[in-house]
């Protein structure tokens, strides 16, 4: 490790600097986010409690925008904007708890891949008694490609919205591509003025969930109508309660993965834990076993999943004495690496004797010869820098 000292004319030069740039070293001002809420828009300085009462709470590093408790807004004069204006790409939407926006005004104006995640609560996104949108989303000033998705996954949902529609993608003026999809989740959409519950989306798809009612609802010019063609006002979508003992588990040795599936798609891992039971040792844990032996892969849905429930032990492996011994290291790998650490080291040892003797002979020159004194200490500094050098190409 080679250790730097910094002179006395350097700390000197650094205050000379400070004092003539004391700016430079200021602190970083509050940093603002795309992002506004009842008006205020999210900075660094009010992302722990941006609206000042405890209800709204911004993680920048998980880009996670949580609701703490029930909100009561309506728009006025000094907020120009909807409830929620929202250009952060990826954010996620979530609760603490079960909360209740009751909005009077606009809703949700969102323009980038968004995901809401409720998981274990239930977010209800009251716009009753306004006149107009609960959610538009697919403005005209996505990014390049033109193209994002509001997603509803593992969530608990109930959208009311007033006489206007409630989930609005893409307009036609726009030439945007907006995507909606629900994951897995619970949700109740409905217009109270008998206009349309999603419309204008170019595409809206179901993952472990389903429109319950209407029956026979479709999609179609980017709209969900009622089998017979009519407009829908009111969506009923309800998950899939996959029960895990219906699965697939599968054991991959090689990669010491495991995966499950219904009905040939993939369970997402966030869904199931796994634990491994030794059947004929006490082996008990969640990491894949490497001794010898007969086990048992047990899958289990985690608490709160949307659409997995249950548990399912039915899957068995065995690792032989073979396949432990096939993990370990060849012995020729191990001889070679042994090999080059000498050679490394005799290395190492020539250096410093090179070293070594290159500083005598400039001891020697400078006791016989005090005018030679400048010059063998350059010679010195060159050796060393050499040494130097040559130690850090080695470590690499």
């Amino acid at each position: 490790m080679i250790m730097k000292k910094i002179s006395a004319f350097g700390i000197s030069a650094m205050t000379a600097a400070m004092c003539l740039c004391p700016t430079a070293f200021a602190a970083e001002p509050d940093k603002a986010y795309d992002l506004w809420i009842a008006g205020t828009r999210v900075t660094s300085e009010n992302a722990d409690d941006v609206l000042g009462d405890g209800s709204v709470i911004y993680d920048e590093e998980n880009n996670l925008l949580m609701f703490a408790d029930d909100i009561e807004w309506a728009v006025g004069e000094q907020t120009e904007r909807e409830f929620i204006t929202c250009a952060i790409p990826g954010l996620t939407i979530t609760a603490t708890k079960d909360v209740t926006l009751s909005l009077s005004g606009p809703g949700f104006w969102i323009d980038q891949d968004t995901t809401f995640k409720t998981r274990g609560h239930k977010i209800t996104i009251d716009t009753s008694e306004s006149y107009t949108y609960t959610f538009f989303f697919g403005a005209d000033n996505i990014d390049d490609a033109n193209i994002a998705t509001l997603t509803f996954e593992d969530s608990d949902i109930d959208i009311l919205g007033g006489p206007g529609n409630c989930i609005c993608g893409n307009v036609p003026e726009y030439a945007n591509e907006s995507y909606l999809k629900f994951i897995g989740t619970n949700a109740h959409i409905e217009s109270n003025s008998g206009l349309k519950a999603i419309q204008e989306f170019t595409d809206v798809t179901f993952e472990y969930c389903s429109i319950v009612s209407p029956e026979g609802a479709v999609f179609e010019n980017g709209t969900i109508y009622t089998e017979n063609g009519s407009v829908v006002n009111s969506i009923d979508i309800a998950a899939d309660i996959i029960d895990l003992a219906d699965c697939d588990v599968n054991v991959d040795m090689n990669d010491k993965l495991v995966t499950v599936r219904h009905n040939g798609n993939d369970i997402r891992e966030s869904e199931y834990t796994v634990e491994f039971v030794g059947v004929d040792n006490d082996f008990t844990g969640t990491e894949f076993p490497t001794v010898p032996g007969e086990y048992k892969v047990v899958v289990t849905a985690v608490e709160g999943s949307g659409y997995v429930t249950g548990t399912n032990d039915s899957a068995t492996f065995t690792i032989t004495a073979e396949d432990e011994s096939s993990e370990s290291t060849p012995e020729s790998e191990s001889t070679v690496d042994s090999e080059t650490e000498s050679a490394a080291d005799a290395s190492s040892s020539a250096d410093s004797s090179k070293a070594d003797t290159s500083s005598k002979a400039a001891s020697t020159a400078s006791t016989t010869n005090p005018g030679t004194g400048a010059a063998a200490a350059m010679g010195i500094l060159a050796v060393a820098a050499a040494g130097i050098a040559v130690s850090k190409k080695r470590s690499k």
